[in-house]
């Protein structure tokens, strides 16, 4: 200190200037005089000591001032000067300090002196950076960023993982007293943004954040945890992840605003080819959260089967792992395994057919006739449904000994018989009959089942490839020139016609139906997938539709035009 009270007034730093003039009121400089006496609300510009009303006026001015700053233009040098900067533009309107950082004591209009060289007690397990440690962290940072060329050049991979260390480290220097993490974000946006990349910190929900601090904050005599700040970085600067994070947070937002406690998830999505373990909590048109021990991951639907989609239900443990997404880009409607029929189901299906019904209503009136009672066999087909091979018997035990089965509705006496007698002796002979025609029927409907079910299983287990380039290379082509493309290219003529072909087939009446009035919602539920895919599928099919049917119209024409020569 003495000999920086020596030097020449010439060569003093803004620093060394500032350290100079309250080095005589050191003593005086106090963390609490950040805040108003007695209170915690931070000194502010408006002269609010009311901490709600103070945060509502900071907000909103902090709101604009980040509205200004992103169609700034970018800085010539990412350092920790530029920080500051931001840190004045943001808050500017709000404190007198903005844009100072911690570790230098700033006097107030008020005359008193604040600084906050140490944040925490000496016994606290956590390590800030302290004192002149602030302005050589600082410092590093800027090193780093001049040594890495500001990260330009890199990989999204190799940005992730710089930026990743940066922000960590930065972190644990917490620069200013107030407004850290809101300049940092800014700094990184503009930082990625000369470098190429783009990063999104709306996806990142409060609690996330919150425990990016708190897990980036070294802990003394530890090393410092990139891990969850790379994971965030990943997450904002992939716009697959971006996308799926953004549907999801503003569907349930925007589905349930009342109860709505997004923000205090930590909500993240998956990491290729790591394995999660959870609870299916909740879902969105395109996604689904699986709740973890840790946090909740947002899965795009197109990571399951449309099986496992199916089978789902809220409550559900599952396991997965995160696919790589380039697979899910060859795929345009995936394969769905259809499970065969169980016995019950198939039973289901086919008592529940108009024919069997009719047939057995047959059986019931003629059962009324014979024995006074419409139910007297319902535990005989019961066990017929199992078993056809027992109606058969059944139907000669009754034609050979009807009385087995009970007792002959009317009554007889000697040789008199009552006319109820005489009804049901005449038609226990048509009972025989219409059980075998009973059986017959279900032994036809269930084949029928059979055979309409494994051609579901054989359409459904048809997976539909994405077009290929050629192909998409039409979808895209100005009107005027499908014709051309088609005419003069017998081979991509044939592979576009197999690939509507394909997708004719391999989708359901209810399915053409959904595509054809662009009822995403329909069709993601029927083929269980992402409303996101359904919209893919339709604009694709829709578009080949339309050229299919702009090409036969220009043949039909030509054909004219040749007959008309002729």
């Amino acid at each position: 200190m003495k000999k920086t009270l020596h030097k020449d007034s010439s060569s003093l730093t803004l620093q060394d200037l500032n350290v100079l003039y309250f080095s005589k009121t050191k003593n005086e400089a106090l963390p609490d005089n950040y805040t108003y006496s007695g209170s915690n609300t931070l000194k502010n510009k408006y002269g609010v000591k009311s901490f709600i009303r103070f945060v509502q006026k900071c907000e909103h001015d902090v709101v604009e001032a980040i509205i200004n700053l992103r169609q700034e233009a970018l800085p010539k040098k990412f350092d920790s000067s530029y920080l500051k900067y931001l840190h004045k533009r943001l808050f500017g309107n709000t404190f007198e300090w903005a844009g100072h950082t911690r570790d230098l004591p700033f006097k107030f209009e008020d005359g008193t002196v604040a600084v906050m060289s140490k944040i925490g007690s000496s016994s606290s397990i956590f390590s800030l950076a302290v004192g002149d440690k602030i302005k050589e962290c600082l410092e590093k940072i800027d090193r780093i960023l001049s040594e890495k060329n500001n990260l330009k050049g890199l990989s999204c991979k190799e940005f992730v993982n710089n930026a990743g260390e940066i922000f960590t480290f930065l972190i644990n220097i917490h620069p200013f007293r107030e407004g850290n993490e809101l300049t940092q974000q800014i700094f990184f946006e503009k930082l990625a943004e000369a470098a190429g990349h783009k990063l999104d910190f709306s996806v990142v929900t409060k609690e996330r954040m919150k425990c990016i601090y708190s897990d980036a904050i070294m802990l003394k005599g530890d090393v410092d945890n990139t891990t969850a700040v790379k994971h965030l970085f990943e997450d904002i600067s992939n716009p697959e992840k971006v996308s799926i994070l953004k549907e999801f947070i503003n569907y349930r937002v925007r589905v349930n605003a009342a109860s709505c406690n997004i923000n205090n998830q930590i909500i993240v999505a998956p990491n290729e080819g790591d394995t999660y373990t959870g609870t299916y909590e909740a879902d969105s048109p395109n996604s689904i959260m699986i709740k973890t021990t840790d946090f909740c991951v947002i899965c795009y639907k197109d990571y399951f089967t449309p099986e496992q989609l199916r089978a789902l239900k809220f409550g559900d443990k599952i396991t997965f792992t995160a696919p790589i997404t380039k697979n899910l880009d060859q795929i345009l409607i995936p394969a769905e395994k259809l499970a065969p029929l169980t016995e019950e189901k198939i039973i289901e299906r086919v008592v529940n057919n108009i024919y069997v019904q009719k047939s057995r209503e047959e059986v019931e009136h003629l059962s009324k006739l014979v024995y006074g009672n419409s139910k007297i066999l319902d535990q005989n087909l019961h066990l017929i449904h199992k078993n056809p091979e027992i109606g058969k018997q059944l139907a000669e035990q009754i034609e050979n000994s009807p009385q087995s089965i009970s007792n002959l509705a009317g009554f007889k006496i000697g040789v008199i018989k009552s006319p109820k007698r005489k009804i049901a002796e005449k038609n226990f002979f048509k009972l025989r009959q219409v059980i075998e025609k009973y059986v017959d029927t279900l032994e036809s409907i269930k084949n029928k089942i059979l055979k309409e079910h494994q051609v579901e299983q054989r359409r459904l287990g048809k997976a539909i490839k994405m077009p290929s380039e050629a192909v998409l290379n039409i979808l895209n082509s100005p009107k005027d020139r499908w014709n051309e493309s088609l005419e003069f290219s017998p081979s991509l003529r044939e592979e576009f016609n197999s690939f509507m072909s394909k997708v004719v087939l391999r989708l359901s009446t209810r399915e053409h139906k959904a595509l054809n009035e662009a009822d995403y919602k329909t069709l993601a539920e029927s083929i269980s997938i992402s409303e996101n895919r359904a919209r893919i599928i339709t604009k694709i099919f829709n578009k080949a539709k339309e050229i299919c049917l702009e090409f036969r119209e220009f043949q039909i024409n030509r054909l004219k035009i040749m007959m008309i020569e002729n």
